[in-house]
């Protein structure tokens, strides 16, 4: 099975995905949340900066070590924290329990390579 090498382009990944139109969404709908909460495929953080600047308990997960680099020096610099955990989505077995697991609204846009494609 195809997966999609994001590592390649995690440098520059942030240039090709801008899309913020979600984010306010997201925000408002998690406002007041006080649980423990899960991003999957949280990529650079896109959509998890937004949510923990807003004071959210949130851990980062994605299947890219690039990417989630980019994370980890996003958060570093705004002096954030998140629990960042590289896994693949489909195969994970995460040693916390979480009350809210958030998606953003492209992160399961891409599609597998398959050999009618």
């Amino acid at each position: 099975m195809h997966i999609n090498n994001y590592d390649n382009v995690a440098d520059i990944y942030d240039i090709y995905n801008q899309a913020d139109y979600d984010i306010g969404f997201f925000v408002d709908r998690c406002k007041g949340f006080k649980g423990k909460a899960v991003e999957l495929m949280a990529g650079t953080g896109r959509l998890s900066l937004p949510l923990l600047r807003s004071g959210m308990d949130l851990d980062c997960v994605d299947i890219s070590k690039g990417l989630l680099e980019q994370l980890q020096g996003k958060l570093d610099k705004a002096g954030l924290a998140a629990d960042i955990i590289q896994a693949d989505i489909r195969y994970m077995n995460l040693k916390s329990k979480y009350e809210l697991v958030v998606v953003g609204f492209n992160s399961l846009w891409h599609q597998r390579k398959t050999r009618t494609q």
